[in-house]
């Protein structure tokens, strides 16, 4: 009996870690009124119950010392069709996009604008 219950374990873990895959999330944020990229905003990708699966990595674009882009990135593992992308920074309101991620490896996120 014993016997039969790990191995029922061992294959539900290998099922829902084959029906994981890996997707690439990327957009970029702003401030919602001047439309100016917002260097120094967080941003993570969370489930649809809103626990964190990763935080995003960002990355500034400059042109002549002026910051052009503020892009977050991220490789997340889910089995899930939709994620939660979560953007936020002292004295701007948080914002969160519902992403549909079914079927796509590499997704762009619309422009999070956050206001004041």
């Amino acid at each position: 009996m014993k016997r039969k219950i790990i191995t029922i374990i061992i294959a539900l873990t290998a099922t829902s870690a084959w029906a994981q895959r890996e997707v690439t999330i990327t957009g970029d944020v702003k401030d919602g009124f001047l439309k100016t990229p917002l260097t120094d905003a967080k941003v993570k990708i969370c489930r649809a119950d809103s626990t964190m699966l990763d935080t995003a990595k960002m990355t500034i674009y400059k042109r002549s010392d002026q910051p052009l882009y503020a892009v977050f990135s991220s490789k997340v593992k889910t089995d899930a069709n939709a994620v939660l992308v979560h953007a936020w920074l002292q004295g701007y309101d948080d914002v969160w996009q519902r992403v549909n991620i079914t079927g796509q490896t590499e997704v762009e996120v619309p422009t999070l604008e956050i206001q004041q």
